[in-house]
């Protein structure tokens, strides 16, 4: 099986642009985090609830991925029973993002599941995009690639496993399904992701932290808005919307999707 954080950024690739779906910077981050945690608690290294992620086994797990965090729980935990809470947790992993979506980039490449170009940009290798499958990291089994799965799992109505559970739980406490799906696929499969995400018990207590700071990140931007006087967005300091010419020659969903969760 791939890493959360792999299958994530699998997941983000937007096969027309040859790079991630655009998505805030702190999303992104708060994503990465959580699919940390998340793999450390299905390896069962923490456990964690609304107050404290204990640590249960300090044992490196082999992962280069998540060794590094796990580390630093258990030095931060140090003669205490428990650790700070998993928000504090997410917030603290995810200020080295930038670290973990390399590694994770790097290692899909490893894997002939990624490619790139000669000008950096990324794409779901050639068999993978034909087939939609790909082998595991350290099961060496065949996985249907994570975007068809989960949308087979939306759409049939079958029970999903644990691990499909837990990154439909991640990806939808992240905002991440409207940018990958059309509107029309995403109003068609909201109500199953909501009903899918309401069974991830492993890590309820992340994905819950997850959706309070998105959220209160959102309302900190609308506050600041509203402060200004309200307003069009602007892009650093300069004129309103214009400012974002260079943008509005791209992905023009995935901007005004972003400018909404800004500004509100």
């Amino acid at each position: 099986m791939l890493s959360f954080a792999e299958e994530l950024l699998v997941l983000l690739i937007d096969e027309d642009r040859g790079d991630l779906i655009s998505i805030p910077d702190r999303t992104l981050g708060y994503a990465l985090a959580g699919a940390t945690l998340l793999d450390l608690a299905l390896a069962h290294r923490t456990d964690s609830d609304a107050e404290s992620l204990i640590l249960v086994d300090a044992t490196p797990t082999g992962d280069d991925l998540l060794d590094p965090t796990l580390a630093d729980i258990a030095q931060e935990m140090g003669n205490h029973a428990t650790t700070p809470p998993p928000d504090f947790w997410i917030a603290r992993i995810a200020d080295r993002a930038d670290e973990l979506r390399q590694r994770a980039l790097e290692r899909l490449v490893e894997q002939d599941i990624v490619e790139t170009d000669e000008g950096g940009l990324l794409f779901l290798s050639r068999l993978v995009f034909r087939t939609r499958r790909y082998r595991g990291r350290v099961d060496d089994e065949v996985h249907w690639e994570i975007r068809l799965r989960i949308m087979d799992i939306l759409l049939s109505g079958d029970i999903p496993d644990q691990r499909d559970i837990v990154i439909i739980s991640l990806a939808d406490a992240c905002g991440l399904f409207p940018r990958i799906l059309e509107p029309a696929e995403y109003a068609q499969v909201k109500d199953r992701i909501e009903l899918i995400a309401r069974l991830e018990l492993v890590g309820r207590s992340i994905t819950d932290a997850i959706r309070n700071m998105t959220l209160a990140e959102s309302m900190a931007a609308r506050r600041a808005i509203r402060e200004r006087g309200g307003g069009w967005p602007r892009a650093s300091g300069r004129w309103p919307i214009i400012g974002h010419a260079h943008k509005l020659t791209g992905d023009l969903r995935a901007f005004f999707t972003e400018q909404y969760l800004k500004h509100g």
